[in-house]
């Protein structure tokens, strides 16, 4: 009873539209499936997998420059900060693989493939 009530709700509220022309229920022919529903899909995808590339890539590039920047720290034997720079490089590389960004660039890249 909760679940369809639930339901209704968002039918009618119209949290499934698509878009204006299309409610996300209604039966439709292949070429108006093709455009009301997998076009805006497939481009949402592909916004969604550009952006995570440019976190995950400068994540990547942070991590890289701040290890350059211990090995320069070492060269003028400054460890203390030696430490402080690869704590970052390792939050750095947890925060990215907790996220899966990678994994989720690697699903939506064979979703749009």
């Amino acid at each position: 009873q909760e679940g369809a009530r639930r339901f209704r709700a968002k039918y009618r509220s119209g949290t499934f539209k698509v878009n204006d022309a299309d409610d996300g229920f209604s039966h439709l022919v292949p070429d108006s499936y093709i455009k009301l529903r997998l076009k805006p899909s497939l481009h949402g995808f592909q916004r969604s997998t550009v952006a995570l590339s440019h976190i995950s890539t400068f994540l990547l590039m942070l991590s890289l420059s701040l290890g350059g920047g211990a090995a320069l720290l070492a060269s003028f034997g400054q460890s203390i900060f030696i430490a402080v720079t690869t704590s970052l490089v390792t939050t750095i590389s947890s925060v990215s693989e907790q996220n899966g960004f990678q994994k989720k660039i690697s699903a939506r890249n064979s979703a749009v493939g």
